[in-house]
């Protein structure tokens, strides 16, 4: 699997906006002055001055597409003089550009005034006068715009370190969940072979040659499967099962097929679901070794699935002893594995394993899990 690569680092400064959504956001103040001159506080029109509303929304809009053109000035100022931490470099670098988008903004608002209500806004000196009044009255709107563009641009980084921080923490719980998971299979797979290899022994001291042989070549194929799954946390509940079933032939010629019968349930729309690796083993070593080995005439394990909307629920049963029968103490790593591992695949509320005596009799164990496909079971833990 393809490594992905690693998030910028929280140094690295924050990729700019497209100026096509920069002259978006400034068409709003644009289109409120438009209609501060039209409708909210409607100027009289100018005598001689056709299509005056028409004329003032674009005026309006152009003038405010001018800051949308300092943005990205303002932007580059901001990287390379950040506010944190503040420097009287940083201070005089801002002030000095708040004051000169203020006065080319002033200026083209005198002149785009002028010309909106036909008056000489080619007169040089009817422009000086007014720019002189302008900038007395905005100068402080101007440089309050600036610092507003400011605080957006730290907002936005902060918003945006904010999201490479849980990227990022998001990428390193992943790896360590899958390394968690990857001890607890390390914790089941010598146990199962263990038990694998004295299957066996037990088979060639009995002088069943041929049995011993088949049961090798059972446990050269669980263990061929095992390693072409590697780390994966979920396989498909038919991959499951089928390797369930190798593990239970290998039983069966231990016990004979007289004392360990087999029964399977399952739904077939049940079988796409995705399950937790090595998820039926521990519970059929489990009801083998406790529900059928103590009994001289052995029994039953049943294993029945279904889906009922979005949930998948499984259940492994035996007839058995029941708890209170010899060898029965407790289940081992098996169920304890398992437990561990669905708390850490799983939230608290989506999962349910009940393991207790079955009404029958033997002892019976509850599963039930969220009915996911492989692209989901693989979000889950990446």
């Amino acid at each position: 699997m393809a490594t992905p690569p690693n998030p910028p680092t929280p140094s690295s400064p924050p990729p700019r906006p497209a100026f096509a959504w920069i002259s978006l956001a400034w068409c709003l103040p644009g289109v409120l002055a438009a209609l501060q001159y039209t409708a909210l506080c409607p100027f009289p029109t100018p005598a001689g001055v056709p299509w005056f509303a028409a004329r003032a929304v674009v005026v309006s809009l152009l003038l405010w597409q001018i800051w949308a053109l300092f943005t990205p000035l303002v932007l580059r100022a901001f990287e390379r003089y950040p506010l944190a931490p503040l420097s009287w470099r940083s201070v005089a670098a801002h002030l000095g550009l708040a004051a000169g988008c203020a006065g080319v903004h002033i200026a083209a608002v005198v002149v785009g005034r002028q010309w909106l209500f036909g008056e000489a806004w080619w007169d040089p000196a009817v422009l000086r006068r007014e720019f002189g009044v302008s900038l007395q009255s905005r100068l402080l709107l101007e440089v309050t715009i600036y610092g507003i563009v400011l605080a957006l641009a730290e907002a936005r980084r902060q918003w945006l370190l904010a999201d490479r921080h849980r990227a990022r923490l998001g990428e390193v719980q992943g790896e360590l969940l899958g390394a968690q998971l990857e001890a607890l299979r390390g914790q089941l797979q010598p146990h199962f072979l263990f038990n694998a290899l004295n299957a066996v022994a037990v088979l060639a001291r009995a002088g069943q040659n041929q049995a011993a042989a088949a049961t090798v070549t059972d446990l050269s194929e669980l263990l061929r499967r095992s390693l072409e799954t590697g780390a994966a946390a979920f396989v498909p509940l038919q991959d499951e099962l089928e390797f369930g079933a190798r593990y239970l032939a290998i039983e069966q010629r231990r016990y004979g097929a007289e004392r360990l019968a087999v029964t399977y349930e399952v739904e077939p729309a049940a079988l796409p679901a995705q399950v937790p690796a090595l998820l039926l083993q521990p519970l059929l070593e489990n009801a083998v070794r406790h529900g059928i080995q103590p009994r001289v005439r052995g029994g039953e394990v049943r294993v029945t699935g279904r889906r009922e909307a979005d949930r998948l629920k499984l259940e492994i049963s035996d007839n058995g002893p029941g708890p209170h029968g010899a060898d029965t103490a407790g289940h081992g790593i098996g169920l304890t594995n398992l437990r561990e591992r669905l708390r850490r695949l799983y939230a608290a509320e989506a999962y349910r394993l009940d393991a207790r005596p079955a009404d029958s009799g033997g002892f019976r164990v509850e599963l039930e899990l969220p009915f996911q496909p492989a692209a989901a079971a693989i979000a889950c833990v990446s």
